[in-house]
This record gives C-alpha cells, structure tokens and sequence, in this order.
C-alpha cells in the first residue's frame, strides 16, 4: 500500500506542498522562496496577526531571512533585526503596517523609500539589498546598523563641538552623493542619521519622503506639507513641493547641525502651526547666544546653511561639508556672519510697518509712506490703508492688520481695521494671502469678523477653514459645513466636517452625518458624531422617554402632546390604554415613515439602544428604499446582535438588489459572526457590484 503524501507549509510564502516520504528531521525547501517547509500540526504562523498587547506578531522566517525582535516603528512600517541566512549576515527588515498595505498611496510611498535608497551606494547610507511583499504587504531588506539614532545620543548629553562637525561633515557628503545620484531626502533630522557603536560613522536612513529628481511625476502635489516641521526648510514648510531642490536638504543639515551645538532646534511651536509660522516668519537666532562655547566659525555655517532664501544657502551640501572640513582643519570658513546692513533689514522686516518700506520697489511709494509716517505722524491704520495700495506692500499690510486686530492695537478703530481687511481679502486671494490669514485665526481663535471672507476660500483650503470653525464653535458657519457631509470627498475634508459637527452640535447637519456613517474611511467618526450632535443634544427632546426626564416634554406645549397621542394611536390600534411608552417604541414607529430622514433617525437611535426589540424592525430596514437608511439599519442590526436573524441576514447575500445586499453584509460585518465567514466568501466569489464587494472585503476582515 503506497504512502500517501505528507502536506507541508512555507510560513513565508503561506502556501501548501505535498511532500513525498517526509522525514521530521530533515529539511525540506520550499520550492519557491527555499524557506524552510513546516508540518501544518497546529495553528500556521501568520503575517501581522494581532497580538493581546496591541503589538504584531510575525513568521519566524521570510524565505531565507530569519526575523529577530522589532528594533524600530514608525508612521509607515516597522524595523525588525534579522540574519540572511545563507550569507549569515545581520539585517534589518523593513515591513509596512498591514492597514496601510490596503492603500495604494501608502503602497506608492513605501516602495519610493526603497527604490530610492536602493539606488545609492554609499558608506554614509544605509544600502538596500531586497525588495519584496509577503501576502501583498511590502518589505524591503537593508543594512542593520548596530547603534543608536543621532537624536537619542544628543538626548543624553552634549555633543563634542569637533565630534558634532565630523558628523554634519560625513553626513553632508552622503547627501551632496544622494543629489548626484537625483535623489533629494526631504526629511533629515538626527532620527534618520544612525551613528554606528563601532566605527562612529553616521549613516543616513529613511528615504520614505525622497524626491526622485529625474521622475516626472511626484505623489506629492503643492499645499501638501511633507518632513518634520522643526528641520523643514521654510519652502517646504509652505507646501511648495515642486519648487524644492537639493538646497531643502542643506537647511536641514543646518539645523542638525544647530541643535547638535545649541541644544535646542531654532523653531519649535505649541502646535505644529505654530512650528510652521515661527520657521516662515521669525528668525533664526544665532546659536553663540545659547551656547556661549560655539566659536564663530561653526555659527556662521550655521546661520549659512539655515538662510530663508534658498538662493543665500550654500549651493551644494559638498560646500557645506567643504566649509566643515575647513573649521577642523583650522581653517577660515567660507561663511560669514551677518554684518550690520543685513542684521538691520531682518529687523526692519519684522517690524510690521517697516516691511512695506523695505519690501517696495517704487521710490514713489516710498517717499509717500514715509512722509505719512515721519512727517505728518498719521495712524498705524493710515499707514496701512496706504500699503494696501501698493501691490508690492500689500501682503505686509494684511499681515499687520491681523496681527494689530489679535493683540488690541486696533480695538478703538476695530470696525475700520475689519473693513480694510476683509476689503483686501478676494474670494481669489493667493495662497501666501490665504495662508497668512488662516495661521493668525488658527493662533488666536477669538479674532473675529472673517467668517464670509474665508468661507469665499472653502477648496483646497476647506478642511483648514472647518477646524478654525470648530475651534471657535461659529454655530453662524453650519451651512458652510454641511455641503462637505458626503462621500466622494478627500477623507481630510470629511473628517474636518465631522469634528465641526461634534464641536457644534445641530439639527441640520444629522442627514449629512447618517450618509457618512456608510463610508468605509470616515464610517466610525461619523457614528461618534452622530452621537455627540443629536442622539445627546436632540432626540431628548422629541422623545417622550427623554423629555419625561429632562423636562423638555412639558415646554413644548400643546403641540407635542398632540403629536404624543398620534404615536399613541399607532401604537394601540385597538384603542386600548396605552401603555408606558419608551423611546425604542418610538423609533420603531419611525422607522415605519415616509420620510427618509426619520426612518435614518430612528435606524440611528435603535442602534444607540441596542435594544432585541428593535431587531426585526432594522431586519425589514436592510430593503429599505433609500440605500442610505438601509446601510445604517445593517450597521444598527450588528450593533444589537443578530441571534437567530443571522441566517435571514445570510439569505440576503444572495437578493438581486445591491443596497440590500450591501445592508445585510453591513450587519454581518458588524456583528462579527464567525458563522457567517461561508456565506460572505461565497457572496464575495460573485459579487459584481464594487460598493458591495468593498462592504464584504470589509465584512470578511471583521469576521476572521
């Protein structure tokens, strides 16, 4: 009688072999990635399977590199130690975040971090030896650098002032390397320069925000701010990413170099606008005032390098390293500090009057403001008045306009300054214009006056615009809100929507909150906000449970007792007594409406109740015209727990409507029913219609 096959695992591909006259104690390879096969007794090892800590546990091995501790974590992926085994060698492997792998903008990013660094060899660079996926989540292989991140060893202490040049010096000519070769890093900072224990080397990491300079397109358009807002250059911190060149790099290094020697980085804000604001507009000062032992030399390569005009910087990170080389060397620097003429326009450029003057170019222009300052001693206001004017001085104008209404310098001319202000600012005003207003309502959340102004703005600049109206919960903005409640937009613009919504609670806004609470990306918000906006702040006043609570009942008069008797009517038919009514009764009755917007509301409330007796009612929903209150009756359902409807549900699966198919996925997804796990992968082989297959690939994840 022949032996039947032995069925073996490779944990590293997740794929099956049948292996003939198996042996326990020798190896069999895998056919495909020479892994090591493995008897599938007991539970198979899994990719990223959730942990009880919260963590992520991997396979053992992925093919012929063996996967040791997590060493690193970051936005994109995680860093783990590992050998390649036929070398026996260390490396690091690189894994993205499996809830990121579904997306293919994060995909596009990852890959661009390990194409680009693939494509530099260099001693000063981490080198990347492989790229791959397992079970469609990408990795990539690479050096392992056995010692620490620049940050945590200039966290422990100060830096030698010799041992903080060499560093920037080595560090400059890896980058002055990487833009030969066209790549810029666009996010150095001392967390992505690894120092190694043995030799002292830096070498740099993390290219996951490179810019490929011979690439024709970028995934990163203008108005998207990408890095680290502390080492940003002031260019990229304004968003102008197609504008950025190898020189965004060298005034990184700048401010590595910076808070190596002043222990401190230049611009650091309670908020991430406010980092932004303080590196645009301040400026840097010079690091011999905080650390009184940094010689001139070093702080004039310093403010060198960290120059808000591109065009001032050192052109290449090879004259930066250059000039390093010459102050270790004892050498005079190439860089010097800023002499009196220089010093003396930043300060005229920070006052707010005196930008106009400096920044004009018409010499007519500028014998008019300064004859209205210094000689006929007009007003701040007059002076500005007259700026605005001027094409080259507006800009400067509105600035402090803004700046004088926030601090009160304005309070007695307060509706002149608003006038003159909002009259500045166009439904078409540019970005730097938009930008500058928007940081000073973000910073000072009770300047007031400006709301049909920026609402003008509502675009690319909308979710900005929702989150200042959030902050200052301008109920007078509601229906500048509500036209972003709906699916189809960016998931930044839907979220800001829905912060407003639960910032600013109102009546008007739950229909648009109901249909964002299908949307796959923003659906738990939405429920949140949902919550927060009317279950808490309006169904306790119509409903006859809550208001015999709170009170609200009885100030509504003759009018909701009328409405009360009606309900009662439905109710008890028979024209019996009625009985003591609750406010699950009452959304039952509800969800009976020819109205669209109360059967919602009701499918809402039953959820928020998780009440049995709403079960039937939201299993009769699922077919509900209107395809919005059908996905919430599923997400309700689940939500209550679907007993013995779950195989009513499952029959659904299979009805020739879409909505309905999408409701009854929707409730089994929720639910969680491992039961249904069958019935969902065989409703998923023949599903055509993309939204439905969306909701089941959803489901399915829920239900494993």
């Amino acid at each position: 009688m022949m032996e039947a096959p032995t069925r073996l695992s490779c944990p590293a591909c997740g794929k099956y072999f049948k292996v003939k006259k198996y042996n326990p104690k020798s190896r069999v390879s895998c056919p495909e990635c020479k892994g090591p096969l493995v008897d599938p007794v007991g539970p198979t090892p899994k990719l990223f399977q959730e942990s009880p800590g919260g963590g992520w546990e991997i396979p053992a091995r992925l093919g012929r590199y063996k996967i040791g501790a997590e060493i690193a974590r970051g936005g994109m992926g995680v860093v783990y130690k590992g050998e390649q085994e036929d070398l026996h060698r260390p490396i690091a492997i690189k894994m993205m975040l499996p809830h990121l792998a579904a997306d293919a903008e994060h995909v596009h990013r990852f890959m661009r971090e390990a194409r680009a660094a693939a494509k530099l060899k260099h001693p000063n660079i981490v080198t990347i030896h492989e790229i791959g996926d397992y079970r469609n989540v990408p990795f990539f292989t690479m050096d392992f650098v056995d010692g620490k991140g620049l940050d945590d060893i200039a966290n422990a202490g100060p830096v030698p002032l010799k041992r903080t040049a060499e560093i920037v010096r080595d560090t400059a000519r890896a980058v002055h390397y990487a833009h030969s070769n066209g790549i810029i890093h666009r996010d150095i900072k001392p967390g992505n320069i690894l120092i190694d224990k043995a030799t002292g080397t830096p070498r740099i990491t993390d290219f996951g925000l490179a810019k490929d300079l011979d690439a024709r397109s970028m995934l990163s358009v203008t108005g998207e701010v990408l890095g680290t807002p502390s080492y940003m250059s002031p260019e990229q911190a304004q968003g102008l990413n197609k504008e950025l060149d190898r020189r965004t790099d060298i005034y990184s290094l700048g401010v590595v170099l910076y808070r190596l020697l002043a222990g401190r980085v230049p611009f650091e804000g309670n908020t991430y606008a406010d980092t932004i604001y303080k590196l645009v507009h301040h400026e840097v000062v010079d690091p011999t005032k905080l650390n009184k032992s940094v010689p001139s030399d070093l702080s004039a390569i310093v403010l060198r390098a960290m120059e808000k005009n591109p065009a001032e910087r050192y052109a290449t990170a090879d004259e930066l390293a250059d000039d390093l080389q010459r102050y270790l060397s004892g050498e005079p620097v190439i860089a010097t500090r800023p002499g009196a003429a220089k010093k003396l326009k930043r300060k005229l450029q920070k006052n707010k009057i005196a930008t106009s003057i400096v920044a004009a170019v018409a010499a007519a222009a500028v014998l008019i403001v300064a004859v209205m300052y210094f000689v006929l001693k007009k007003s701040e206001l007059d002076l500005i008045e007259a700026n605005l004017k001027v094409p080259e001085m507006k800009l400067s104008a509105v600035g402090a306009l803004m700046e004088g209404l926030a601090d009160g310098r304005f309070d007695k001319e307060k509706a002149r300054a608003l006038k003159l202000a909002n009259g500045a600012l166009p439904a078409g005003a540019d970005a730097r214009t938009r930008d500058l207003v928007l940081g000073a309502l973000e910073r000072h959340p009770k300047l007031d006056g400006f709301r049909d102004t920026i609402t003008s703005w509502m675009g690319e600049d909308a979710p900005r615009i929702m989150r200042i109206f959030a902050a200052r919960k301008d109920r007078e903005a509601v229906r500048a809100v509500t036209p972003y409640l709906k699916t189809g937009l960016p998931k930044e613009t839907k979220l800001a929507a829905l912060q407003f919504c639960q910032a600013v609670p109102d009546a008007a806004e739950y229909y648009g909150i109901g249909i964002l609470m299908t949307d796959r990306e923003v659906g738990e918000q939405a429920r949140a906000a949902m919550q927060s906006q009317y279950v808490n702040k309006v169904v306790s006043i119509f409903s006859p449970a809550g208001a015999s609570v709170g009170g609200a009942l009885s100030e509504l008069g003759s009018a909701t007792a009328k409405h009360n008797k009606e309900i009662d009517d439905l109710l008890n038919p028979s024209g019996a007594p009625a009985g003591p009514k609750d406010s699950v009764e009452f959304a039952i009755v509800k969800l009976g409406s020819t109205d669209s917007r109360e059967r919602l509301q009701a499918a809402v409330e039953l959820g928020t109740h998780k009440d049995a007796r709403g079960r039937e009612p939201l299993l009769k929903a699922l077919a509900d015209s209107d395809a919005a209150v059908a996905d919430v009756a599923g997400l309700s359902l689940g939500d209550i727990g679907l007993a013995d409807a779950e195989s009513k549900v499952s029959a659904l699966l299979k009805d020739p409507r879409p909505s309905v198919r999408r409701a009854a996925t929707i409730a089994l997804g929720r639910a969680a029913a491992k039961s249904s796990k069958v019935a969902l992968e065989e409703a998923f082989k023949i599903e055509k219609d993309e939204r439905v297959k969306d909701a089941l690939i959803d489901a399915m994840g829920r239900v494993r």
